[in-house]
C-alpha cells in the first residue's frame, strides 16, 4: 500500500509504526540482563508472540489500549481509515511469522521443563526410560532442596547441586548457561567506546575495560585509608 506523505493515512499509519517500535523495544529491554538465561528469554518471546492476536482484536473492535499515538491519531480523524488497519493487522502477521523464525531456538519440551522447577514438574511426562528420572524423584522429596529452591536463584541452585545430582544439574545447566542474547557482548562495546576516546586513542583498555564490566563493587573505604596511610608515610 502506497500512501502520500501528506495524507492524514500516513499520519495515522506513522503513529502506529511509533507504537510498534515503543513494543519491541520494551520487549528487547526485558531480555537484555545478566540474570537472563535462553528460557526466561523465551518466556517473554512467547508471551509477546500471544499478545498479538490481542492486539489485532483490540484494533478491530476500536480497542486501542498499548498504541497511545495511534489513539491520538483515531480522535483527531474520528476513525482507523480501512487502509490502515488492513496494512496494522498484515504486519501482526510479518511479526508473528518473524518471531517464530528467529526465535524458535532454545523452548524446552515438556519432558525437559523440570529444569525451570524440579518440584513442580510432574515426573510421568518423562520416559521411564529416561537415566534421569530416578534422580529427579530423589530430588523432589528432598525437603532441603526444596528449602535451597525456594531462596535462591535457578542457576545458583543446580550449581550448588553439581555433587548431590550431577546428573541432573549438568543438564539443567546446559540449558541455563549459554548467553541467551548478545547484551554482555554489547554492553562490553558500549564500556569500551567510553573508555577509548578521541582524547584516549592510544590507551590499552583491556583492565580498564576488566573493571568497568566486573559485578565486583570496589571497596572505596579501604583504597583511601590506604592512600591516606601512604601519604601521612
Amino acid at each position: 500500500m502506497v500512501i502520500p506523505l501528506e495524507s492524514p493515512e500516513f499520519i495515522q499509519m506513522l503513529a502506529y509504526i511509533s507504537d510498534s517500535f515503543l513494543q519491541l523495544n520494551q520487549l528487547s529491554t526485558s531480555i537484555q540482563a545478566r540474570e537472563i538465561h535462553i528460557v526466561k528469554a523465551c518466556e517473554k518471546l512467547k508471551s509477546f508472540k500471544q499478545t498479538l492476536p490481542v492486539w489485532s482484536r483490540r484494533i478491530k473492535a476500536g480497542i486501542f489500549t498499548g498504541f497511545s499515538e495511534l489513539e491520538v491519531t483515531v480522535k483527531e480523524f474520528g476513525c482507523i481509515f480501512p487502509g490502515v488497519q488492513q496494512e496494522i493487522f498484515a504486519h501482526f502477521d510479518m511479526l508473528q511469522a518473524s518471531l517464530d523464525r528467529y526465535f524458535s531456538a532454545g523452548e524446552l519440551s515438556v519432558s525437559e521443563q523440570w529444569t525451570i522447577d524440579p518440584f513442580l514438574f510432574n515426573v510421568d511426562q518423562m520416559s521411564d526410560g529416561d537415566v534421569l528420572k530416578e534422580d529427579l524423584i530423589d530430588l523432589k522429596e528432598n525437603q532441603a532442596m526444596k528449602l535451597l529452591f525456594d531462596t535462591t536463584k535457578l542457576e545458583s541452585f543446580w550449581c550448588s547441586n553439581m555433587e548431590s545430582y550431577r546428573k541432573l544439574s549438568e543438564k539443567a545447566l546446559s540449558f541455563l548457561v549459554p548467553f541467551a542474547t548478545t547484551y554482555l557482548c554489547e554492553s562490553g562495546f558500549s564500556s569500551l567506546i567510553y573508555l577509548k576516546n578521541k582524547y584516549r586513542n592510544r590507551l590499552n583498555p583491556s583492565k580498564d575495560l576488566r573493571v568497568a564490566l566486573s559485578n565486583c563493587v570496589p571497596r572505596y573505604d579501604r583504597m583511601i585509608s590506604g592512600e591516606k596511610q601512604q601519604k601521612s608515610h
